[in-house]
């Protein structure tokens, strides 16, 4: 199971020192980076909700993070980022099939849910 840090009010902390959309444009590559290889690919080719095991209070701070950081979530920035960051991981996604599709509906269902629909 993954979960995010327990001091996520510090969130709150890193918007106010105007850090918001860093937060969130990194929110999924670090979420990703928390699972391994093979798992990634399970979740691929299972069609597993990655951020399924986010807690409701997370969801509501998470929230809060992205009506103030006007940022844009797009699979093709979080590609960008994961190239950046876990090329290994870019290279599972984009190379499996259907991974850039899992992706995307990864990136709607969180879209989603921090109400930037």
């Amino acid at each position: 199971m993954i979960k995010l840090p327990k001091n996520i009010e510090a969130l709150g902390k890193i918007l106010a020192f105007g850090f918001g959309p860093d937060v969130l444009k990194g929110f999924i590559p670090a979420y990703l980076a928390k699972i391994d290889l093979d798992t990634c690919v399970e979740y691929i080719t299972d069609d597993k909700d990655l951020l399924s095991n986010i807690s409701e209070e997370d969801w509501i701070v998470l929230r809060k993070v992205a009506g103030s950081a006007k940022l844009e979530i797009t699979t093709k920035s979080i590609l960008s980022e994961l190239d950046k960051s876990r090329p290994d991981l870019w290279a599972i996604i984009y190379n499996t099939p259907g991974g850039v599709e899992w992706l995307d509906r990864q990136i709607t269902r969180c879209r989603q849910r921090l109400g930037m629909t």
